[in-house]
């Protein structure tokens, strides 16, 4: 047992050092200047936001009523934050790991379980980003009570997070019993998505149950907010017994679920391309239909513009924003195929891979609206100009993570990278125009701005990259 764990441990270890070197050694991070420029506004992004909570927070004091209602409000959108991660690291992260984790010396629940502490470093980072706020506010106001209030956004990621890999882990092995084998990955991820959907569905009831006082004037239980509940109802040593017990049996039973092969999809879809396209264009035109990630994104947005439709007042077409994700993976898998094709210029590059990736767009937009026409034709075609410069917009940005940090061989670690970067940048642009106050008409300009700025460095990208491709060609031909 102890061997086990050992190994287990070795192997995560193994893991976040190659995920960081890996990292550090791509894009615009090989630079120790844009590593401080990114530590700095990782920590503007805390500052900021914890001075904004403390502010919010400071006329309530002491009181334990409304700060457990607070944070049984939390572990609501911390369950459907989770639920996105969870997603994310699966889209993204795929079967990579227990690929890159085959050869070595470990079986496979040891494999599993360095996989799942490695999943539970990238939640944590994420979760404890996103919550550092109201966390580092309730301890300056509440003082040391505070700290276990703190913790209990922390701790009801980690549940839920083990509460869906058990699931999934259960799914695989149901679906791989009934001869769904080559599509498993495909129906799990639908149906976290749809777990996703029908929790935002009863996002108000949610709401409205926490803040219904239960019997003797407690909190009401609803399940989502078992930690905080917990904490409020029997103190801190029942709470952190009982999270330590219900996380490592989670665990436990995670580990012992987990089946020996993973649902990864296939690379590649074999579909013909128009006989007009030839040269350059053919090529990223055809990485831009074949690979997997588009008919994951496509089966996603399908479900998401199905959705929509029928619920909400958000139009449907802000669904082909998921058809985005090739976009992360175009340059990093293209970069033998223009070896066979050569391209000049990082601009007739960049100008190709993203009217590959827009064609897509458009032609569910197209395929999209039409089928709206026909359903709603009430909907005035006018309202569609948002969500479609929406989904064009997703496209440049999805190519500036793909060109800044490239996924060579459909490399996660790359591609998770840049998602969490970009993805704290645009918070950090949301939070920063929140606090300015700006009015509603300068949101389209920055958009604008922003997407202009995603093209100029995914072109400065690009040519430092093939620069430095072609420097390591010439010095392979020297020796």
């Amino acid at each position: 047992m102890t061997g086990a764990l050992r190994r287990t441990l070795l192997c995560a270890r193994m893991l976040a050092r190659y995920f960081s070197r890996r990292v550090l050694s791509v894009g615009p991070l090989r630079s120790t200047a844009a590593r401080a420029v990114l530590v700095l506004v990782a920590l503007a992004f805390v500052a900021g936001a914890s001075v904004v909570a403390y502010g919010f927070m400071h006329p309530v004091g002491s009181d334990l009523a409304v700060w457990q209602y607070v944070f049984d409000l939390t572990s609501v959108s911390v369950t459907m934050m989770v639920l996105g991660i969870f997603m994310g690291l699966k889209l993204l992260l795929g079967g990579g790991l227990i690929e890159f984790t085959s050869q070595l010396p470990v079986d496979h629940r040891e494999r599993r379980g360095a996989v799942l502490a490695f999943e539970f470093g990238a939640l944590a980072v994420v979760v404890g980003v996103m919550l550092a706020a109201m966390s580092i506010a309730a301890t300056l106001i509440l003082g040391p009570r505070g700290v276990l209030w703190a913790t209990t956004p922390l701790a009801t990621a980690l549940v839920v997070y083990l509460a869906l890999a058990i699931a999934h882990n259960l799914g695989d092995t149901l679906l791989a019993a009934i001869g769904l084998r080559r599509v498993r990955s495909t129906v799990l991820l639908l149906l976290t998505f749809g777990a996703l959907l029908w929790l935002n569905a009863r996002l108000t009831t949610l709401i409205g149950a926490v803040s219904l006082p239960g019997p003797g004037g407690d909190r009401a239980l609803i399940g989502l907010n078992l930690l905080p509940w917990l904490l409020g109802r029997w103190g801190g040593a029942a709470y952190a017994v009982g999270t330590l017990l219900l996380i490592s049996l989670l665990a436990l039973v995670a580990l012992l679920t987990a089946p020996n092969s993973h649902p990864g999809p296939h690379r590649f879809v074999n579909l013909p391309l128009p006989a007009a396209v030839r040269g350059p264009f053919a090529v990223h035109l055809g990485y831009a239909l074949r690979n997997q990630h588009l008919w994951l994104g496509a089966s996603l947005a399908v479900a998401l513009f199905a959705f929509l439709a029928g619920s909400g007042p958000v139009h449907p077409l802000w669904a082909a924003s998921l058809l985005s994700l090739p976009g992360m993976y175009h340059y990093g898998n293209t970069r033998a195929l223009r070896v066979l094709h050569p391209e000049r210029g990082a601009w007739g590059i960049w100008a190709r891979m993203a009217a590959a990736q827009a064609l897509v767009v458009v032609g569910f937009l197209a395929v999209g609206q039409a089928v709206l026409l026909l359903v709603s034709p009430g909907v005035p075609a006018a309202d569609a100009v948002t969500p479609a410069l929406g989904a064009l917009a997703a496209v440049a940005f999805a190519v500036l993570v793909g060109c800044a940090f490239p996924a060579e061989n459909d490399n996660p670690f790359s591609a998770l990278m840049g998602t969490i970067v970009l993805a704290v940048i645009l918070a950090f642009v949301g939070i920063v125009t929140g606090l300015l106050q700006l009015p509603a008409g300068a949101t389209a300009p920055l958009l604008a701005s922003l997407v202009a700025l995603s093209v100029a460095v995914s072109v400065w990208s690009i040519h430092t990259h093939e620069s430095r491709s072609r420097h390591e060609v010439r010095q392979a031909l020297a020796h």
